[in-house]
């Protein structure tokens, strides 16, 4: 297995990988199960919820006024489209099947079909309403597009009502994080800077506000997970920032984004204050956004279930844009980076490791 960055910087890191193990899934947050109600597949607008065909028709033709040569949505360019692009297609299969674990506004789906030929097929995987429409339409026009309404966690499970078989992907993408279209939107509640209800699902049929999560979380609680997935080094802040937003919580006073932000930003004043260049509440947003979503779970899931249903010398990139993320990533690759031990007939493998053993033992003792 190889594992390669390809174009690491301050804020957003590449990994691309084929060809290895695959390790056991841990279990699914409850959470994100309840999507799993929700229709599983949606391609074309009319196809089989549950099941389709594995191949797209190839005289069917593509609407080229869908794609464009740089993947741009709604006015949005996604990070590293080519350099994307580029790593999926290294392997040279431009007939075979993607996921695109991330849709979003399909950017870099858009950017695959491009290149894809007719035999070609791309799933887009999400949880937002709104993106899952936006590839709806896409699909409606393009049969080789499938859009699945689901946690990319999910993968193992769905792929099979898919049609694909393990070892026949070619490719898999997923773009982790909050998108630019999810930021713009106030609704939303996931921009500190913008005033908005205080929500922060990337699903919000799925689960609990934010706001109310925090009505009843209890301090020590929260301030785990400021540390855990907030990437605070400092558990005097995170525990200070913790109880001072519980107490405005339990006062029923903490239900927009601008609120919250303001309690973050007080007592990071009042602890020595904060980077200029920062805002201060954006990692206090990026961690409960981080649990409630069950994004870390979710991504040891994908890198499990993506591996073991890749072909020979398919690709997988993920682009991260948190230092957790990268070293989730990269724990994930050395521990499956050495290949399977394979069971051999009548004993063999214990046998070989017998002679293996006693032949170092006699190069010890003849030296």
């Amino acid at each position: 297995m190889s594992a390669a960055a390809l174009s690491p910087d301050e804020v957003s890191y590449k990994l691309a990988s084929g060809c290895c193990s695959s390790a056991g899934q841990p279990e699914r947050a409850e959470a994100l199960r309840a999507s799993a109600r929700s229709p599983l597949v949606q391609a074309g607008g009319d196809e089989a919820k549950d099941k389709v065909p594995s191949t797209p028709s190839p005289e069917v033709p593509t609407d080229r006024s869908l794609l464009s040569l740089r993947g741009r949505a709604d006015g949005h360019a996604p990070v590293l489209w080519e350099a994307v692009v580029e790593a999926l297609l290294g392997s040279g299969s431009h007939n075979g099947t993607f996921v695109d674990c991330t849709f979003g506004r399909g950017g870099h789906s858009r950017a695959l079909l491009e290149r894809l030929s007719q035999r070609g097929r791309v799933l887009a995987f999400d949880v937002d309403p709104s993106a899952i429409s936006e590839a709806g339409r896409l699909a409606a026009r393009d049969p080789r597009l499938v859009s699945v309404h689901r946690p990319f966690g999910d993968l193992a499970e769905v792929l099979p009502h898919l049609g694909v078989e393990s070892g026949s992907l070619s490719g898999v993408l997923a773009d982790l994080g909050v998108s630019s279209p999810q930021l713009d939107q106030k609704h939303r509640g996931f921009s500190p800077i913008e005033d908005g209800p205080l929500d922060l699902r990337m699903n919000p049929l799925v689960g609990v506000p934010a706001s109310e999560w925090l009505a009843s979380v209890p301090a020590e609680e929260l301030a785990w997970v400021l540390r855990a997935y907030g990437e605070d080094s400092d558990p005097f802040l995170a525990a200070r920032i913790a109880e001072s937003v519980v107490a405005r919580a339990r006062r029923g006073t903490l239900r927009r984004t601008t609120q919250l932000a303001e309690v973050v930003a007080t007592v990071k004043a009042q602890h020595g204050g904060c980077s200029p260049f920062e805002q201060p509440a954006r990692l206090t947003f990026q961690a409960i956004r981080s649990h409630l979503n069950q994004e870390f779970q979710q991504l040891d899931q994908l890198l499990s279930a993506a591996f073991s249903h890749l072909a020979v010398g398919g690709r997988v990139v993920v682009i991260c844009f948190k230092r957790a993320e990268v070293a989730a990533v990269r724990r994930w690759l050395r521990r499956n980076e050495e290949a399977p031990t394979l069971p051999l007939r009548g004993g063999q493998q214990q046998q070989q490791k017998t002679t293996t053993t006693n032949h170092k033992e006699q190069k010890q003792q003849q030296q």
